[in-house]
């Protein structure tokens, strides 16, 4: 490989490396980082389950696949039902 083309491959390695948030950060940081996007997320609303549901019950689709799709990754990974009435 030439020099040209390997000092482009690094190049794209770290611009892909910054625009990645948890780059760098072990599984407790992103964790943890994870835990407090979703305090924020859920904020006054009080609860996960409200945020969702508030979710289901928007008029875009793309907010209620969200919700459907936030619900799914949080029962694989926390053991939670996957699909309940209030998201399907």
């Amino acid at each position: 490989m030439r020099l040209k083309e390997i000092e482009a491959r690094v190049v794209k390695l770290e611009a892909a490396r910054r625009s990645n948030a948890f780059a760098g950060m072990s599984e407790e940081e992103i964790e943890a980082e994870a835990k407090r996007l979703l305090d924020d997320l859920i904020g006054e609303s009080g609860s996960f389950a409200e945020v969702v549901a508030e979710m289901v019950a928007s008029d875009e689709p793309d907010i209620r696949e969200g919700a459907r799709t936030t619900v799914e990754w949080f029962g694989a990974r926390y053991g939670y039902t996957p699909l309940t009435k209030a998201t399907q």
